[in-house]
């Protein structure tokens, strides 16, 4: 490894001097940079579990790109974002997006949109789970940030999960979250899971 900045560094909870002119396998394993060297070609958007070699672990989303001078790969640049400063991002953009979500919002006015935009409105004054269904690209997600404003709950937090996109390996701690020292191989202060970061909310 020739460089890390301080992002990089203050993530894994290293210092530059712990890092820098060390094999990478020494540091850090899970970042599909190898891959990226051996095939030449790059790696995006891709989530893993990144293990330090003391045995900490960061869930993050990664890429990686070759570097190559006349057609020779010479080393390789990795980038990472830890999945909670996408998690927190990806929800302040959906809780805008809520703020300006109304059933008015939602465009259609046949009868059958009509009758569904009606329905909504009056189950949003309850309490109960709602069960959107619908092909993708119809829209649940409109309605469901519709109905979270109409809803008592609409000052809470919406928070969006996306369970297909989740590993099984981490489906648990994603959803339920872990306290600090609750097992080997975690953030040391520990993770809220998304039934607690929608709590007085609504989870999607």
């Amino acid at each position: 490894m020739t460089q890390a900045n301080r992002y990089a560094l203050d993530a894994l909870h290293l210092s530059a001097e712990a890092v820098v002119g060390r094999p990478l396998q020494d540091v850090l394993t899970g970042t599909g940079l190898y891959d990226a060297l051996g095939s030449g070609t790059e790696i995006k958007h891709h989530r893993t579990r990144l293990k330090q070699h003391s045995g900490e672990t960061v869930d993050a989303i990664c890429n990686a790109y070759p570097v190559a001078i006349d057609g020779k790969t010479l080393g390789a640049v990795l980038t990472f974002q830890h999945l909670d400063d996408v998690s927190k991002l990806t929800y302040e953009i959906w809780e805008h997006e809520n703020r300006t979500t109304s059933f008015d919002d939602i465009i259609g006015d046949s009868q059958p949109m009509l009758s569904v935009k009606e329905f909504a409105a009056k189950i949003a004054s309850g309490n109960s789970t709602v069960l959107l269904r619908g092909e993708s690209g119809t829209g649940k997600g409109l309605m469901a940030r519709a109905i979270h404003r109409e809803s008592k709950r609409r000052d809470g937090p919406f928070v969006v999960v996306n369970c297909s996109a989740i590993p099984d390996t981490l489906l648990e701690s994603e959803l339920f979250g872990y306290e600090e020292g609750a097992f080997t191989g975690v953030r040391k202060k520990g993770k809220l899971g998304r039934f607690e970061l929608a709590n007085n909310g609504t989870l999607f």
